[in-house]
Parts: C-alpha cells; sequence; structure tokens
C-alpha cells in the first residue's frame, strides 16, 4: 500500500478526514488519485495525478492554485516533499509548501508556516506567515534553483521547543543542510498545504510528491474568551526614534492577569481607524507579550511576540488603543497623550509609556510613566516603573461639549464602569428632557441623546449621579457648564498676546480671546504663518472640542509645564499645547485659523514694536491695547509690564484699557498721570471721537515752556474714532522727565472748520 495514515501515532486506514486528531501521513499518490487517505481540497479542478505524481494542470491564465489536508503535526516533527517545476522560478513562478497552517485556505492571510521554492533569490527558504505579511526565519543559498528546470527534495524538522532545521537537495539524493534557526510564534496548526502562484505560460509545470508528514500535534487552545480587564495593556512606544536602545519599531505590550492560559485567536488591536488580527498565540497566566509588525517582530529578542501584518500606526499623542476579544468584547484601552512623559525630553522619542500599577488597570494619565529603563523600554518584561499605586477616587468631568444641539459628549478624567446608566441620572439645568446614555468605546466619556434641540446663547450646567470609575469608586456629584457652539466671524476671536523671544529655556506662546457673546469651538482650528493675505503652514491647535466662552482666553504653546514655571501666574485652565508656527525673535507673523480654513484674526509683528524703555526683551510679551481697535495696528500693541512679570498669559493684559464712551468732538488722556517703564500703566492713551471722518490731525506733547517734546501726530487722516498712545519718549529716544506736560490736538475739517484740544498729562517717577 503507497499511503499510510497515522493518528496520535497509532497506525490506522481511514477515510473520514473529518477527524480533527488526523496529523501524519505519507502521500506517494500512486493510487493515481488525491481525494482518500489523505483527502485534498481546495482549487481541486487545477490539480490532477499524473505518472504517480500531483501534477497542476490549471487554465493558461495567470493565476494562484492551493490544495490543503487536515495536519495538526508541529512538535518533534519531520517533513519532506519533492518539487519539480519544469523552469526557471521567479518571483511570478513559484511555489509555497504550508507546513503549519492555521486556515484551510492557504492563499488567504495565514498565520504558520511555509517553505519557498523559487522566488527573487531563486532559493529554498522557511518562512513565517503573519496574517498577509511573511518573514524568512532560514534564508537558504540563493540561485540554488537558477535553473532551466527544478528538481529538488526538500526536508524540514522542528523539534518540541521551536527549533528548525531546513535541507535541500537532488531529488535522488540526501538533502544538504540550508539552515537552523529558532522561532517558537506558533505552537499549534491545523493543516498542511501546496500554493502555486504562476504566469499563463506555467499553468502546467508544476509537480509534487512523496510527501512526508511526521511528529506530533500542537496543543491547540481556543480563542479565549476573556473578561474585561483580564489581559491589560501595559506598554507602548508610539515614537520609537530617535531609539534609547530599543527596536526602532512601535509596539504595544500586552499582560494576561489571569491564572489561566489566554489564546489570542481572532482578537483585535486596534487605534480606532484600523485593526489588527492577532495570531492564534497563547500568553501563559501573568506573562507579557509585545505585539508589533511582523517585520519587525525579529529585532525583539528573548521575548514573547505576537507579530502581526500591519500594526495600527500609533499617533505620538492622542491616540486611543483598543484590545478586543473574537467575540468583539472590548478587554483593554487606553487613550494616551504626550503629557503622559514628565520628562519633556524623552516625549522627543524613543521612550516608552509603561503602566506603572498593573493592579490598577484602570488608571490612565496618572497610573502611567514613561520609562525608566535606560534603553528606553521593557517590552515583554516587568516595567521599569512598577509600583502600587491604588485608585481611591471616583472620576469627575473634564469636558462636555454639545453635539449639535440635540445630543452632549460629556467626558471623564479616568475610565467608566461598563454599566447603563438611566436616563434619569443625568441632570441639566436649565431644564433638558434625556433620553438614553450609551458609554463610550473608551470607557471615558457618555453621549447623552436629548428629545429637543439646547437654545443657542444659553450657559447650561450638567451633572450625573451615582456614576463609577471601573474600579467601583463612587464619582461627587457636580455640575460643569456648557453651551452650544457657534460658528466664528472674523475677529470674533483675536490674537490678544504674543510672546515670541522666550527668557533662555522657555517658550514661546500664542494668547487668543473671544469678544464676540458666542461660545466658540477651537477644534479643527490652526495657526499659521500669513503674508499677502493668504495662511501658510498650518499647525493644528486640536483636534478635541475645546470651548471658547464669551470674553473667554486660550494660550497656545508647545510645552505648558514650561510656561507655568516661567510665568505662575498663569491661569493654567486656559493653557492648549499644541505645536505653534515658528515665531522669529525680530519679525514674523501669525495668524488664527478656523477649522473651515477661513483666517478670523492676524497679525505681523517686529521687535521695535517693543516700549523703547523694554531693557531687555527676552521674556517680555506684546500686549493688544484693545480688542476691538485694529490688529495691525502698531500703536494697539504694547510690551507686557514688568510689575507684570512680563507676560499675562490667561490674564488681562497688563496694559488694557476698556473703551470710554467719548462723547462727539472729544479728545482725552487716559491715565492723565502715568510713570514710565515702572508703572501700571506704564503709558497713556489719547483717546478721540468725531462726528465725521476725514478730519486731519496734528498732535504734540508741549513742556511747561510750550517746547515739543513729542510728536505724536503729523497731518494724519483720522476716522471718526481711534487714539494713540504715548509712553513717556522724547523725540530724541530719551525719557522725558518727571513733570507736568501738555497734549495740543489740533484737527483740520475738509471745509477749514478748526478743532483745538488741550489736556493736562503728568510724568510720575519716583521721589
Amino acid at each position: 500500500m503507497n499511503k499510510i495514515i497515522w493518528a496520535l501515532g497509532l497506525t490506522i486506514v481511514s477515510s473520514s478526514l473529518s477527524n480533527p486528531a488526523f496529523s501524519q501521513f505519507i502521500d506517494n499518490f500512486d493510487d493515481g488519485d488525491f481525494v482518500r487517505d489523505p483527502q485534498w481540497r481546495g482549487s481541486d479542478s487545477h490539480f490532477a495525478v499524473t505518472e504517480g505524481a500531483l501534477t497542476l494542470q490549471a487554465p493558461p491564465v495567470a493565476g494562484l492554485s492551493y490544495l490543503s489536508t487536515p495536519s495538526a503535526v508541529i512538535r518533534d516533527a519531520t517533513w519532506e516533499v519533492t518539487v519539480r517545476m519544469d523552469f526557471n522560478p521567479s518571483d511570478a513562478n513559484y511555489t509555497r509548501i504550508y507546513l503549519v497552517s492555521d486556515t484551510f485556505d492557504v492563499t488567504a492571510p495565514v498565520y504558520g508556516y511555509y517553505v519557498l521554492a523559487g522566488g527573487r533569490s531563486d532559493d529554498v527558504s522557511l518562512c513565517r506567515q503573519d496574517g498577509e505579511s511573511s518573514v524568512k526565519i532560514i534564508d537558504g543559498q540563493d540561485d540554488r534553483l537558477d535553473t532551466a528546470t527544478v528538481e529538488i527534495r526538500i526536508r524540514v524538522t522542528r523539534d518540541g521547543g521551536g527549533n528548525w532545521t531546513l535541507y535541500a537537495g537532488d531529488a535522488s539524493g540526501e538533502p544538504a543542510l540550508e539552515g537552523s534557526a529558532f522561532d517558537a510564534t506558533y505552537s499549534a496548526g491545523s493543516y498542511f498545504g501546496i500554493y502555486c502562484k504562476y504566469t499563463s505560460t506555467r499553468a502546467s509545470g508544476f509537480r509534487f510528491d512523496n510527501i512526508t508528514v511526521d511528529g506530533k500535534p500542537g496543543e491547540v487552545v481556543q480563542p479565549t474568551e476573556a473578561a474585561f480587564k483580564d489581559v491589560i495593556i501595559t506598554e507602548i512606544l508610539p515614537d520609537p526614534l530617535p531609539s534609547a536602545g530599543l527596536p526602532e519599531a512601535e509596539f504595544v505590550e500586552v499582560f494576561n492577569r489571569t491564572a489561566a492560559d489566554v489564546n489570542l485567536a481572532g482578537w483585535t488591536l486596534s487605534d480606532g481607524t484600523t485593526a489588527a488580527r492577532l495570531p492564534p498565540i497563547p500568553i501563559p497566566p501573568q506573562e507579557y507579550a509585545v505585539v508589533t509588525s511582523s517585520r519587525d517582530a525579529p529585532f525583539f529578542k528573548d521575548v514573547r511576540v505576537v507579530p502581526v501584518a500591519e500594526l495600527p500606526s500609533l499617533n505620538n499623542s492622542g491616540d486611543a488603543v483598543v484590545l478586543r476579544s473574537a467575540a468583539g468584547v472590548t478587554i483593554d484601552s487606553v487613550r494616551y497623550e504626550n503629557t503622559w512623559y514628565r520628562n519633556a525630553s524623552k516625549r522627543e522619542g524613543g521612550w516608552s509609556l509603561e503602566l506603572i500599577d498593573p493592579g490598577n488597570p484602570c488608571g490612565e494619565e496618572d497610573n502611567w510613566s514613561e520609562s525608566e529603563a535606560p534603553e528606553g523600554g521593557t517590552p515583554g518584561r516587568q516595567n521599569s516603573v512598577f509600583a502600587a499605586k491604588p485608585d481611591a477616587t471616583g472620576p469627575h468631568i473634564v469636558a462636555v461639549t454639545a453635539i449639535g444641539s440635540g445630543s452632549l459628549l460629556i467626558e471623564y478624567n479616568e475610565k467608566l464602569l461598563a454599566e447603563d446608566v438611566p436616563p434619569g441620572n443625568v441632570i441639566i439645568e436649565p431644564p433638558a428632557e434625556v433620553v438614553s446614555v450609551s458609554v463610550g468605546a473608551t470607557l471615558r466619556s457618555l453621549h447623552i441623546t436629548l428629545s429637543g434641540a439646547l437654545e443657542m446663547g444659553t450657559l447650561y450646567t450638567v451633572g450625573v449621579r451615582n456614576i463609577r470609575d471601573c474600579n467601583h469608586n463612587l464619582a461627587l456629584e457636580e455640575r460643569v457648564p456648557f453651551a452650544v457652539p457657534e460658528e466664528a466671524d472674523s475677529l470674533d476671536v483675536v490674537i490678544n498676546e504674543i510672546l515670541f523671544n522666550p527668557k533662555p529655556g522657555g517658550v514661546d506662546f500664542v494668547e487668543i480671546f473671544n469678544r464676540s457673546r458666542k461660545f466658540i469651538n477651537l477644534k479643527g482650528w490652526s495657526t499659521a504663518n500669513y503674508s499677502e493675505g493668504t495662511a501658510k503652514d498650518l499647525r493644528l491647535i486640536t483636534d478635541r472640542d475645546k470651548l471658547l466662552p464669551p470674553g473667554g482666553f486660550a494660550v497656545l504653546t508647545p510645552d505648558a509645564s514650561v510656561l507655568l514655571d516661567h510665568y505662575p501666574s498663569t491661569e493654567a485652565e486656559t493653557l492648549v499645547e499644541t505645536r505653534l508656527v515658528a515665531l522669529p525673535d525680530d519679525a514674523g507673523s501669525v495668524a488664527l485659523v478656523d477649522a473651515a480654513q477661513h483666517v478670523i484674526d492676524a497679525v505681523m509683528y517686529n521687535r521695535t514694536m517693543h516700549s523703547i524703555f523694554v531693557t531687555t526683551e527676552d521674556g517680555v510679551s506684546l500686549e493688544r491695547l484693545s480688542p476691538d481697535a485694529a490688529t495691525y495696528d502698531t500703536e494697539n500693541w504694547h510690551s507686557a509690564s514688568t510689575h507684570a512679570g512680563g507676560a499675562t498669559p490667561g490674564r488681562r493684559n497688563s496694559v488694557g484699557a476698556s473703551p470710554l464712551g467719548l462723547p462727539l468732538n472729544a479728545v482725552t488722556v487716559d491715565p492723565p498721570a502715568f510713570r514710565p517703564i515702572y508703572g501700571k500703566p506704564n503709558f497713556t492713551i489719547i483717546r478721540y471721537n468725531f462726528d465725521q471722518a476725514g478730519y486731519v490731525a496734528n498732535a504734540r506733547i508741549l513742556d511747561q515752556q510750550g517746547r515739543c517734546v513729542r510728536s505724536i501726530a503729523s497731518n494724519d487722516l483720522l476716522g471718526t474714532e481711534g487714539f494713540y498712545r504715548w509712553d513717556g519718549d522724547r523725540n530724541d529716544g530719551l525719557r522725558a522727565r518727571v513733570g507736568s506736560y501738555w497734549l495740543w490736538f489740533e484737527v483740520f475739517s475738509p471745509s477749514g472748520e478748526t478743532h483745538t484740544f488741550r489736556e493736562r498729562i503728568i510724568v510720575a517717577g519716583d521721589f
């Protein structure tokens, strides 16, 4: 008898191929078919047995053909096969012998091992396949198959631990060693298969014979239906460059918290936009595994690796990593931010984020930190920041956003318990009826659906009763304000303060101010450079909802912690970390652009806009005097007061002044007395308001003897209202002496009408 079948080491003759224990066989095809003992199935119509060998006889068009048969052999195993190709193989014409496959169709994404005969290198190699991608684990001798026809005997062995050897030689002789390698990625399989790739002229040029499969089956573990937090995410490397010593590859580490093996077959790891299917790899209890792309898997030595075809691309900040079981149940999720790095230099790349306390798997930013390992991380082993960090406090609301006018998104500072929230637990004032409440996928938000529409321009509050975090801590009741956002018009939000020359070791910032009565959402807005009426080099401010209320400030900066160190009086809740456009120290521009790419405000700045009395510009911002005056008017900008620390991020400007509501045909001085350099304010504003535009003005500061100390305006064409500023300087650039001065302000109408105004000004000083 030319076909011998083994199952679990017992010699049997069986025609039942549904037996899952079917493992070992020899097939010489001498009986003239491939449908019995064992039964091969797949592209059945493309194959036939001719002259005692399995032969490809596909239609003469380019394609793929395969056959496979059940086989669980993988331990203490030997596989042998004779392959003949009646042509010189190439990238378009080659064969694969699948030794171990988790799926019957070996042309589909497979998790397993195969021998490649042919291909670009004309060699015989052993490969591991991870879904849609493959990695050579034994690279055979190049050009071994670079002949007009090929007939070769292939032998592969694997012991119980994962040590592989590959042999190849002439069909009539003993195969020679091609190489050895260790790979224990997959410990079980279900099928042995033959795969042919061909062009139209090679559709009948493949032959296979003398196939032997001998060994023991792997310990097949069914996909595990784990519960929430049975497996947790414990380490993430979103930015591997520049490397501190780790492989230059993104990875996600997971940890099995249970007392039993957890098999990842059919599980997925996603980042919210793409998902990677995990291979059938078991994780022992209380053990770690590193999920990374198959091309990077060989760089992780001496650790358990879970290779995937393509790891979802991890953003450097603001990404959500979600681990789901084969049934689609969320097992764990982490939405990380680069602010979780306490060390600013490690934030630049090469260092992983590590979970501090695996016993507190619900903690996120408070339970994560940058790695302290010298090489930048600890993939596959206990984290370097491992410590007890229990969670004993309940969750609280960090943001409420109206989505349209009929629903709300409530975001929390930590993960919530995955349980239903009754609509009656959500309290909104002024009253709004809640129809339904659903918990977000990352468990850090609630989506609230309302029965009716919220009103524009109304400030509401919302609170949620009896809400718990996933560690079962009860939240304190709180009421958080929110409103329906409106679209911004030009100059609804203005650039209010700019620091372009920071202190040594400091950072730039741009402060914006909502001068409208609208609630405005900054999601999707950008900063940009501005020239010739066009915004260029846009930098996204935030991709998350950020509501700016009427009269509200937002301070845009690349590093909030550094800014707080340099300006401790900063209102911390106004800070928004973002990648600003370049702000040169001498001169530059910055524009504010909304989500629809409309320029809302823009300013061209220059260091000459600083007060002439500023002794050092380092750390001194330019502040806007009036949010209602023109941004481009250089008189509307002034150096921040030194008494205010040189800048006022997130607070009312130190040099700001409110409009006076002047009567018609009036000129005033505010304040009438000031102290240059050290005063608060350290300048005075000369305001005018006329019944018509078109007046021509001359304005001078005169001393008590009537001599001109400072020319303010010379034949200036005026609008109906506006202002000038005097810093206490003289025409020669020196500081005016302490004492009493007069403002002489004369205007001429187009018809020749003349108005003259005189106001006293006191320059104060130390006495």
